[in-house]
């Protein structure tokens, strides 16, 4: 857990927040499995496509989505090939366009990118040891800490959406692990330990909130490692995948 949290954040003012009276729900979708993800390697900026684990999940994941009703009248995505992939698929299943934004691109990791921890303690041990302690507030040698993750988190979702989409309420965000934690954390829902908390590939995580308060209503949900989950067309890749 984080030992010394800094409080209030340094990133989110509370004075600046988005004030309407009818509420956003948001979507996150991690991408699906990458060869990085299935050998547990550092993957931030490193632009891996998915394997085809991940493609069953993507596919599995759209037909879920698909089957809620959720009317998305936006869809944004990381430009990494692994999003980028999942949100193809996703879009397709749910016959809606996505738009890539470089704001949801992954915590870049610097030094640890495409390496294991086994890897990283060989050249960095000092740097792992601290960031395995004080995982958001590191900032990796050539990489970038959580907090300046935040920053363009907050900017898109305070400033650019309400600017550039001021009446779109439902969207869908295909992004990365990090960028996950950061909007929960944002939004006040969880605090900085959510950076140790893990969401499975191709998960999903739904939001109502007004930028001020927020209700979680879907949490890190797999519908491809649920039994109940029987989403039409999909039972080649459930059975795949389990």
């Amino acid at each position: 857990m984080c030992a010394n949290s800094p409080e209030p954040s340094p990133v989110f003012d509370p004075s600046h927040t988005f004030n309407s009276s009818t509420p956003y729900y948001f979507t996150l979708v991690r991408h699906g499995e990458t060869e990085a993800n299935s050998r547990n390697a550092f993957i931030g900026i490193t632009d891996s496509p998915l394997n085809e684990t991940g493609r069953a999940q993507a596919r599995a994941t759209a037909q879920y989505l698909k089957t809620q009703g959720w009317n998305f009248e936006l869809i944004l995505s990381s430009p990494l090939q692994r999003c980028a992939e999942t949100a193809k698929i996703i879009a397709e299943t749910l016959n809606r366009p996505f738009h890539i934004h470089p704001h949801l691109i992954e915590r870049n990791y610097g030094v640890f990118e495409n390496k294991t921890q086994e890897e990283v303690k060989l050249t960095h041990p000092h740097v792992l040891e601290n960031y395995l302690i004080e995982k958001p507030f590191v900032l990796i040698p050539e990489g970038e800490s959580a907090i300046e993750l935040e920053q363009r988190i907050h900017d898109l979702v305070w400033n650019q959406i309400p600017s550039k989409y001021p009446e779109i309420r439902h969207i869908l965000f295909i992004t990365h692990l990090n960028p996950v934690r950061a909007l929960l954390r944002l939004l006040g829902v969880e605090s900085w330990d959510i950076y140790f908390k893990k969401f499975s590939n191709a998960s999903v995580t739904r939001l109502r909130t007004d930028l001020q308060s927020t209700e979680v209503m879907v949490s890190d949900y797999s519908c491809y490692i649920d039994p109940a989950c029987n989403t039409e067309g999909t039972q080649e890749d459930m059975a795949h995948l389990k």
